[in-house]
């Protein structure tokens, strides 16, 4: 089980109080990464299938000690916008 799988795993059991079974294996090489059950309401159980993944996009920074800028966050957003704009363009 993935580090990812055993944190979402603990948070539906611990926070959420489901009951969950993980890596539930099925034809192929398909595979359930987490099957939750809400049962904190005795009249209407909740089914949930969970996949769970993790990915780190390059328009994410290296942390740092400075401190947080609003100002800089709303600069960095427009750029990528503006970026993300230019790909469409191109592609269209």
């Amino acid at each position: 089980m993935e580090t990812t799988e055993k944190i979402v795993e603990s948070y539906c059991r611990y926070v959420k109080q489901w009951f969950t079974i993980p890596n539930i294996k099925c034809e192929g090489q398909y595979e359930f990464d987490l099957l939750a059950v809400d049962t904190t309401s005795p009249n209407k159980l909740g089914p949930y299938h969970i996949q769970c993944g993790v990915s780190i996009s390059g328009s994410y920074s290296k942390l740092t000690a400075k401190p947080f800028s609003s100002e800089q966050l709303r600069i960095r957003v427009q750029l990528f916008a503006m970026a993300a704009d230019g790909r469409k363009s191109k592609k269209g």
